[in-house]
């Protein structure tokens, strides 16, 4: 079963495949997914049914396994009004190098740890460190009712618990993948 999330020109792929797939396993999934875009449910943000394949495009993505990955995301066009969709597997965050769960294990080492040693670790800047920590505590609020928790040390682990459900129900309600909104 699939869930089709969207956000604008983009179509966010949630798979019950993905759901406890490591991101090489994910990216696999999602090219096999999309190589039959008629059985996938789309519908484009006018209503219509009738998608098409379009396009392709290849973006980086880091990774846990990778860290210089690239990922094949596909482009479908709506036959009707002529509008055309990305369709991007859970776990890639539009716009970003860096995927969601790579982002929350640098999160939770920095959180258990220290940033420094985070971005020893993980071999990433600590300004980007900073950078998530920041959209982090700017959806704090949601996150802490989201999850139903009373201490914010404990968001990070209870969101990697259930990532691929809290991804959906995040979604769900900003219209976006978590850390893709500015925290300005």
């Amino acid at each position: 079963m699939s869930y089709l999330l969207r956000d604008k020109n983009m179509i966010i792929l949630m798979s019950e495949k993905f759901k406890y797939q490591n991101e090489l396993e994910i990216k696999k999934t999602y090219e096999d997914l999309v190589k039959d875009i008629g059985n996938l449910g789309l519908t484009c943000s006018c209503g219509c049914s009738d998608l098409s394949y379009f396009a392709k495009y290849t973006r980086n993505l880091i990774t846990k396994e990778e860290v210089n990955g690239k990922i094949t995301i596909t482009r479908v066009i709506c036959d009707s009004c002529e509008v055309t969709h990305a369709i991007v597997p859970y776990g890639v965050i539009p716009y970003k190098q860096h995927s969601l769960m790579l982002i929350m294990d640098v999160l939770e080492e920095a959180n258990e740890t220290s940033i420094n040693n985070a971005s020893n670790t993980f071999d990433i800047p600590r300004s980007s460190i900073y950078d998530w920590i920041k959209s982090l505590f700017f959806h704090m609020a949601f996150l802490m009712s989201l999850l139903k928790l009373k201490d914010k040390k404990e968001i990070i682990k209870v969101y990697l618990k259930n990532i691929y459900e809290n991804t959906k129900k995040y979604f769900i309600f900003y219209n976006k993948v978590f850390l893709q909104i500015p925290s300005t």
